[in-house]
């Protein structure tokens, strides 16, 4: 633990890092504090849970998507993926890039999505959902 001696903060945090520490009536180091509730929690309250609402959505359209690439790497269409690692690098990168441009939108993906296969242009109706739900900078 720390010496008696004067020791500098960073070596007092030092000395406390990793120990639990029991501070029996924490309210006593508050006293005299302004203490209240956030005028604003309601509108807090509404927009955490419309995020976290937002953000499930999210994690079920990737589970899904996927769930469907998984899948479909294991049929027979594209079982030489499991085997042929440079094949599965740059299917991953035009999954990742197909997804990216179905995301933001525009001609871009038009061109691309010739060029794709089925199972990664399948994305485009999560890519969709998605875009609707949120804007670009969420």
């Amino acid at each position: 633990m720390v010496s008696e001696s004067r020791c500098s903060r960073q070596q007092l945090l030092d000395s406390l890092r990793g120990q639990e520490l029991r501070i029996p009536n924490l309210q006593a180091f508050f006293d005299g504090w302004p203490q209240s509730i956030n005028p604003n929690l309601s509108h807090l309250r509404k927009d955490v849970d419309d995020r976290l609402k937002r953000l499930a959505t999210i994690a079920t359209y990737k589970m899904k998507s996927n769930m469907l690439l998984i899948s479909e790497m294991d049929s027979v269409e594209f079982s030489v993926l499991s085997s042929d690692l440079a094949a599965a690098r740059q299917f991953r990168a035009a999954t990742v890039e197909y997804a990216l441009k179905s995301l933001i939108g525009g001609k871009t993906l038009e061109s691309s999505a010739s060029t794709a296969s089925s199972i990664i242009t399948s994305f485009k109706p999560i890519a969709e959902a998605i875009s609707t739900a949120y804007s670009p900078g969420e």
